[in-house]
């Protein structure tokens, strides 16, 4: 069964909880703030909870929030570790080598 929401949203509500504002977010990461807005209401609307407070300095997580943070963050520090893991083994040679001498 896959989850009601996307990555990307989930990924925005991490770049905002960094940040601690949708603005400072989408100038941080090059991204429209419409975009990240409706990312985190996607996601918010998808998993039936409120992630932060909203107020008029910015946002402030929500213990919800806080837990699906923590959660959120070890999954894409897990894909980073995955990235690195993945480019060593190309990187690495492997097999017998074949030296050849000419006389």
């Amino acid at each position: 069964m896959s989850p009601p929401y996307e990555l990307k949203e989930v990924r925005s509500f991490v770049m905002v909880s960094k940040a601690g504002s949708i603005s400072r977010a989408a100038t941080e990461f090059n991204i429209p703030k419409a975009t990240i807005s409706n990312h985190l209401r996607r996601l918010e609307d998808s998993l039936e909870v409120e992630l932060f407070t909203r107020q008029s300095r910015g946002l402030t997580l929500t213990d919800a929030g806080k837990q699906f943070l923590e959660h959120a963050q070890a999954i894409f520090d897990s894909c980073d570790v995955a990235t690195v893991a993945a480019q060593r083994a190309h990187g690495t040679l492997s097999g017998p080598l074949r030296v050849a001498r000419a006389v």
